[in-house]
């Protein structure tokens, strides 16, 4: 069985998704199990982690990873792979990056990857997951150590930058630090 219940491999997978301008991943035989790959990137530095992180590509990741693609590599502009699975809601890729990190990487690392800010604005995952209101993502970060009282360029925190109500009642449950809300509980989107 392929990627996300298709039929088709992983690494094929990724030729698929990434064409005509694109970043590129290349194989010299995809039936292979461990294919000899060329990963070129786009003008903005992204690569097919990048736009398999988007996505929601478990799978694709997963193979990228495997090829060893760092779960941490930004583009041009600062983002990485959990800036993105965030912004678009991406749970179950987060939820495998944040495995992936905390067992290669350790705590440290960790908390610097959810923490880490856009150099363009100081946004963080949590940010970005606030302001398009991704609830399962902000559950995601809030408890594995993503700050919610993380300020951006701006001086905002992650619950300011929306008015959807369930973004920040889930966020202003938090405290800082340790992925832990109110009364010890862990936060949970409704």
């Amino acid at each position: 069985q392929g990627v996300d219940g298709g039929a088709c491999p992983p690494i094929v997978f990724s030729n698929q998704i990434f064409s005509s301008g694109h970043p590129r991943l290349t194989t010299d035989q995809p039936t292979t199990t461990h294919p000899v790959i060329d990963i070129e990137q786009d003008d903005q530095g992204e690569l097919p982690m990048h736009w398999a992180c988007a996505r929601g590509a478990v799978g694709t990741c997963e193979s990228l990873l495997r090829e060893g693609v760092s779960p941490t590599i930004p583009t041009k502009t600062g983002w990485t792979p959990v800036h993105l699975a965030a912004l678009n809601g991406r749970t179950e890729l987060l939820s495998f990056l944040i495995a992936r990190l905390h067992k290669t990487r350790g705590d440290t690392e960790l908390r610097a990857a959810l923490n880490a800010p856009l150099p363009e604005n100081g946004r963080t995952p949590l940010h970005l997951a606030a302001r398009n209101a991704q609830l399962g993502a902000i559950e995601v970060l809030a408890n594995k150590g993503a700050d919610p009282e993380a300020i951006d360029a701006d001086g905002l925190r992650p619950a300011d930058l929306t008015l959807n109500a369930g973004v920040r009642t889930l966020l202003g449950a938090r405290t800082v630090g340790g992925g832990v809300g109110v009364g010890g509980k862990k936060v949970a989107a409704t």
